[in-house]
C-alpha cells in the first residue's frame, strides 16, 4: 500500500487501501463516516504517534491489533 515506497502510508494511500478493502467486502454505503478519506483522516489521528501525519509500519501495526475501534473502521460491519 506504500505507493510512494518512502515506508510510510499517508492519507491518499490509506484512503485507496480502505477504498479496496470495501470493495473486496462488498461495502456500496461510502459517505459520511463511512467515506474511505474520512476513515483514513481518524485512523491517521488516532495512530500517528509521530505526528507526521503519516503511518509507519509499526504505528499501522500496533494500531490495528491494540485498537478494536481502529479494526472495526477498516472493517466495519456490514
Amino acid at each position: 500500500w506504500d505507493e510512494s515506497e518512502d515506508e510510510l502510508i499517508d492519507r491518499n494511500e490509506l484512503t485507496n487501501m480502505i477504498s479496496t478493502i470495501y470493495d473486496r467486502a462488498g461495502i456500496k454505503n461510502r459517505k459520511g463516516d463511512q467515506h474511505p478519506k474520512k476513515r483514513a483522516e481518524e485512523i491517521i489521528a488516532k495512530l500517528d504517534v509521530s505526528g507526521d501525519k503519516k503511518l509507519s509500519k509499526e504505528e499501522f501495526i500496533n494500531g490495528c491489533k491494540n485498537d478494536p475501534v481502529i479494526r472495526n473502521l477498516l472493517a466495519p460491519s456490514t
